[in-house]
């Protein structure tokens, strides 16, 4: 279950974005997360290192941290193949069945 705050009062709803600087942690790992997925999508299957040299303009520890978000929520499944992590996007088919019996073990 994902769970927002509103703002209090008008004061707050007025104030201007946050800069990348400013944003909290978990909001970073938010927009790391959705170029992951936008970047597997179009690319496929790809290792993580692969990935942390396509999503370069975000720090390595971001973009695994991101992928671990994606793991644990049922949208990407990683398989460790020696010494590299090989990611695989999860049809919306396959992630609704995932949610529906629940996260299963990774070989992570």
């Amino acid at each position: 279950m994902s769970e927002f705050l509103l703002p209090t009062s008008e004061r707050d709803w007025q104030k201007p974005p946050m800069s990348e600087e400013e944003a909290p942690l978990m909001t970073t790992i938010g927009l790391v997360s959705g170029d992951v997925l936008t970047t597997m999508e179009h690319d496929g299957t790809v290792t993580l290192k692969e990935l942390a040299h396509e999503l370069r303009h975000w720090p390595a520890s971001l973009v695994t941290m991101a992928v671990g978000s994606l793991i644990r929520r049922g949208l990407v499944r990683g398989i460790q193949r020696g010494q590299e992590v090989v990611l695989q996007h999860i049809s919306e088919e396959e992630a609704h069945a995932h949610h529906r019996i629940g996260p299963q073990a990774h070989a992570f």
